[in-house]
């Protein structure tokens, strides 16, 4: 009985842990992404032999690069969020029904 109580204890942790990294996996993904894709595009659309010094193009980048922080920041809070509300719905119904069982087993 000991046993069993102290491996669903440990399974249960790293399911938490698990899922505590989704939110910043995406976002971490998300934003990668979208830097390549604005310094890749801006290059391609820029003169490639001037783009290192035009203005245009470092703030063109500047202005993609805070863009993509601001919604990859978003992205993470309410994918933590989400993630958070799930898992304490799954906590609240596992109890229940847990209570459940055990009433049903005592009988």
């Amino acid at each position: 009985m000991m046993r069993k109580l102290l491996y669903s204890k440990i399974n249960e942790s790293r399911r938490v842990q698990s899922t505590s990294n989704i939110p910043l996996k995406v976002a971490l993904i998300y934003s990668l992404f979208g830097y390549s894709w604005i310094i890749i595009t801006d290059a391609i659309v820029f003169d490639p032999k001037t783009f290192a010094f035009n203005i245009v193009f470092q703030l063109s980048i500047l202005k993609g690069i805070v863009f993509v922080l601001l919604t990859s920041l978003i992205i993470y809070y309410l994918l933590y969020k989400g993630i958070s509300i799930l898992y304490q719905f799954w906590l609240k119904k596992g109890k229940s029904l847990g209570k459940r069982r055990k009433c049903t087993d005592d009988s």
